[in-house]
């Protein structure tokens, strides 16, 4: 049975249903105006499969002021329609998926690798999507993550063994000086750790979020290295950690008294190394001064990411500031692959030549960046003025 022969049999069962987002309403036509040139728009930038990925994501983002990231999310979430033709065929005649949606079904997916699986969600999700009353409301992207992860541990009983997967741990930095960890982990796991977390807050006569720090610091022996930045000239200054973001003064003098050992790294930006390894120092500052990984449009961490000799070290490269630039491995491999081609031009400035013949520029974004210690050096005046006053 085709996928419209499908739909229009499992639609006739309920010839007056309809989704509110499918009413008269003027807001609802808009809308659904808006989500229908959404996907036309990304059907035509969906690349062909042997099409350089890497490059349609650069180009992309350059056109839209997307991130990378995002744009591949929506892209591999439009190429999952060609897996699954009952849902493209509804897709295609109402428009109801955005782009949040479609990616909510594709990531659901993401373990999912055998065809008649993906047959057989295909035809439920799609059945899902046609309405079964008058003024139904269209689910949300949440709502069809759950329903296809159901799917999948209904017609993948084999997967539940995979779902024991390693601890994973979360910790989420807000802006108000507060942060939050998460741990993700089989219920027994959980449940053992909460026993003895309330045992041990019992015990001590504290909260239980009070016994998980005394628990992590006092059973701890690793070496713990926790770089933070901040200017030592500079009455009052904010700090910067990598992961937690710019914080208060008094926040960062509260690390920094925990601190054991104070570096002052300003001078390493015209330090020169022998070694092809980066040292410490220079590595603090590189990630100090980037913030990000230098390539055009991403965003991972600094000091996460790889050391690139922006000239070869075996090319006569040195290792210093000058030459040196913070990569994720992805984008550093493709930098190794000649796919592009950075060079410094001053003062952390990376001029980026491109496959196509285009070129970007990328500014360092961290705490050691020329902008960013003006920004400072202002701040903690302001700061300093406040405190001054009556």
């Amino acid at each position: 049975m085709t996928p419209q022969a499908f739909i229009s049999e499992h639609r006739s069962r309920y010839p007056h249903a309809y989704f509110v987002v499918q009413s008269d309403d003027a807001v609802a036509q808009n809308v659904a105006t808006l989500r229908r040139s959404e996907f036309e728009l990304w059907q035509k930038l969906v690349p062909e499969m042997d099409a350089d990925f890497d490059a349609v994501l650069l180009s992309t983002s350059r056109l839209t002021g997307l991130p990378p990231n995002a744009i591949e999310a929506i892209l591999v979430a439009h190429l999952r329609l060609r897996e699954m033709p009952c849902l493209d065929y509804v897709q295609r005649e109402s428009f109801l998926l955005d782009s949040a949606r479609l990616k909510a079904i594709d990531q659901a997916l993401a373990r999912v690798s055998d065809p008649e699986v993906i047959v057989e969600i295909d035809r439920r999700i799609a059945r899902y999507l046609v309405p079964t009353r008058p003024h139904q409301l269209l689910p949300s992207a949440a709502q069809l993550r759950r329903k296809v992860k159901d799917l999948v541990r209904l017609l993948c009983p084999e997967d539940k063994d995979e779902e024991s997967r390693e601890p994973q741990v979360y910790f989420n930095h807000g802006d108000d000086g507060r942060s939050s960890m998460e741990l993700l982990a089989d219920t027994p796991d959980v449940a053992e750790a909460e026993a003895i977390i309330s045992a041990h807050a019992k015990r001590q006569g504290i909260n239980q979020g009070a016994a998980l720090l005394s628990l992590l610091k006092k059973h701890s022996s690793a070496k713990v290295v926790l770089n933070l930045y901040r200017a030592s000239d500079i009455p009052n200054a904010p700090g910067f950690m990598h992961g937690v973001g710019w914080m208060s003064s008094e926040q960062a003098n509260e690390l920094a008294r925990r601190a054991s050992t104070i570096r002052h790294i300003d001078t390493a930006e015209h330090q020169i190394s022998r070694a092809y390894v980066v040292p410490e120092r220079l590595r603090a500052f590189v990630a100090g001064r980037d913030g990000v990984c230098r390539f055009p449009g991403c965003s991972c961490r600094a000091d996460k990411a790889q050391m690139d000799h922006t000239v070869d070290f075996s090319d006569g490269g040195k290792t210093t500031p000058n030459n040196l630039a913070a990569l994720c491995p992805h984008h550093h491999n493709m930098k190794t692959d000649a796919r592009v081609f950075p060079i410094h031009v001053g003062e952390g400035t990376l001029l980026w030549l491109l496959e196509d013949g285009t070129w970007d520029v990328t500014q360092p974004e961290g705490p050691l960046a020329r902008k960013n210690r003006h920004w400072v050096r202002t701040l903690a005046q302001k700061m300093t003025a406040r405190k001054g006053r009556p």
